[in-house]
């Protein structure tokens, strides 16, 4: 029985129970029942198959004491809330993930015993159906517009679809990490975007380095370039040294000298540092990441192998976004704390800029 024929049959009853001159068509009554009967078993079935509710049934058939409390949706997973009661700690929700993932039946969850700041434990699951997040949609947002940032940066959305923003200039500097694929590229693509609809070329300038010759190479023509888009890693560490070598004649300058915003976007670091000159490269760029803030100098490095970072870079790098990586190790190695090797690709990271870790869906160009 379709919606349209229940609700005619609910009328006819009721029409005919409140008609004291009518006879009860008792055949029509039992078929209501019936209706009802089925209706109620199809509401049970779908309750019972809600994330949330199979997770309260595992709870209770555990005899863990803990309340599933809330449900927030963002545009690639959803994070079910969870109120731990007396006597039972985050870690032993969390020490059930296997049994959890099993009970949802998701290709992967991540567990936040607690979410940072707060007294629940957060269990998040990738959505059935995930939403794009784009640029725009980001940069014609109502937070864009009224951002406080210096340099803004649109990153993409969290994990109840708010946008989020951040500034470059209290950054200062920032780290790119993840596999292959997994969406540094385009989220540099979107910091570009941001910042060239911001600033003109005379008020923002670009160095970039792309020894692949690819993922920058849509910009070759962008007129807020200072040099065009270094390719060879032999010129590397001399053009590096030469921006270390300007930023060192900036800091000798009168303390109220202002200058434009210098962005050195290197992508692949780890390419680069495997020549004769590395100990310079190194040396460069943990001197820049040291002092460059002071002087509108910030560094936005991307590398597929973080494990090959250098401890004096990450050190001095305190802005970092992982993406999906192939090992807990990696991810401790980039964030200090595992989690990134749980990411679903495609824009999904783990971001640390401030006092916490967010969860972002990278927004598309």
């Amino acid at each position: 029985m379709n919606g349209n024929e229940f609700e005619k049959l609910e009328h006819e009853v009721e029409v005919m129970l409140n008609d004291n001159d009518s006879d009860l068509d008792l055949e029509k009554i039992e078929k209501l029942f019936d209706a009802y009967a089925n209706n109620f078993k199809a509401a049970k079935e779908y309750l019972q198959s809600l994330p949330e509710v199979k997770l309260q049934q595992f709870f209770d058939a555990r005899g863990i004491n803990a309340k599933v409390v809330a449900t927030v949706s963002g545009p690639r997973i959803t994070r079910y809330e969870i109120e731990p009661g007396i006597g039972v700690s985050p870690e032993r929700i969390k020490d059930l993930q296997d049994e959890i993932q099993m009970v949802l039946q998701a290709s992967s969850i991540r567990i936040l015993a607690p979410i940072p700041g707060r007294a629940e434990v957060g269990i998040e699951v990738p959505n059935e159906n995930p939403e794009t997040v784009t640029l725009k949609g980001i940069l014609y947002s109502e937070q864009w517009q009224n951002s406080t940032a210096v340099i803004p940066l649109a990153i993409g959305r969290n994990t109840v679809g708010e946008p989020v923003i951040i500034d470059l200039d209290r950054a200062p500097h920032i780290l790119l990490a993840g596999a292959c694929g997994t969406g540094k590229s385009v989220c540099i693509n979107s910091m570009i975007g941001s910042m060239i609809k911001k600033f003109s070329p005379n008020e923002l300038k670009f160095v970039m380095f792309d020894p692949k010759i690819v993922e920058l190479d849509f910009f070759r023509d962008l007129p807020h370039l200072q040099m065009p888009i270094v390719n060879d890693a032999e010129k590397f560490a001399t053009v590096l040294h030469k921006i270390a070598d300007e930023m060192d004649q900036r800091l000798a300058m009168p303390s109220d000298e202002k200058f434009p915003p210098l962005v050195i976007i290197i992508d692949e670091l780890a390419d680069l540092l495997t020549g004769e000159d590395k100990i310079a490269v190194e040396t460069d760029i943990a001197r820049i990441a040291q002092k460059g803030r002071k002087v509108g100098i910030h560094l936005i490095i991307s590398t597929r192998h973080p494990v090959d970072i250098p401890v004096v870079i990450l050190a001095n790098i305190p802005t970092k976004l992982c993406f999906q990586v192939d090992s807990e190790f990696a991810s401790e190695q980039v964030l200090g704390e595992p989690g990134a090797e749980t990411l679903l690709g495609k824009g999904d990271m783990l971001m640390q800029y401030g006092l916490f870790t967010e969860r972002v869906q990278g927004a598309w160009w």
